[in-house]
């Protein structure tokens, strides 16, 4: 029991970590370029270090009608996929209710067509009836993780992810290249024990 206890307190520190990551990325990605945004966004950040736990309530209020998730995928999404980007939605729903519902709907079909795993994807629920916090935020930052590649800027802890998957390719990379030079060393060795050899041969 204490250690399913301990498990459990672990996975919400994990989980609040990971919520606040996401929703700096939701808030940012959405506020674009607009200085101004980005300004109320900064003071907002300020007061939610202060408190993290009011941070992240507010932060699954303001996806619960599923309106800014949609939001979301028409900006993360790239202009080759017109479909995505222009599709409708009900800018007028209300959290908790079947147009929120569709929204999210909306919003995973579309996660799945920008390439993120089918199997990182919350169920409605999740996030309408506050289910599974941490799938919802799971999948936001393998959203994150996609976007890469269409020029949307990644969370922090992506990007460390990113820098570390970047070294050890370096790593492996450089181990590679070491045992290809170990491999034409061994080479010469066994060129010259040859050539002494046949000298050896011609003497006798």
């Amino acid at each position: 029991k204490r250690w399913d206890t301990t498990r459990q307190l672990m996975n919400s520190e994990e989980t609040s970590v990971m919520a606040l990551e996401a929703a700096d990325w939701v808030y940012s990605t959405l506020a674009g370029d607009d200085e101004e945004a980005q300004a109320k966004l900064a003071e907002q950040q300020v007061e939610d270090d202060k408190d993290p736990d009011a941070a992240i309530e507010r932060f699954f209020d303001y996806l619960g009608s599923g309106v800014h998730l949609c939001e979301l995928i028409h900006r993360v999404t790239p202009d080759s996929m017109p479909e995505l980007k222009q599709q409708r939605y009900n800018k007028r729903a209300k959290a908790r209710s079947f147009p929120a519902r569709d929204n999210v709907s909306v919003f995973l079909a579309a996660c799945k067509k920008l390439g993120v795993n089918p199997v990182t994807l919350f169920e409605t629920n999740d996030l309408v009836e506050r289910k599974h916090d941490r799938r919802v935020v799971n999948c936001l930052l393998q959203l994150a993780r996609v976007s890469v590649k269409n020029g949307i800027k990644p969370p922090l802890i992506i990007q460390y992810e990113m820098e570390i998957d970047a070294m050890m390719a370096n790593d492996g990379a450089g181990d590679g290249a070491g045992d290809d030079d170990k491999d034409d060393f061994e080479d010469d060795d066994d060129d010259g024990d040859g050539d002494q050899g046949q000298e050896e041969v011609q003497e006798a």
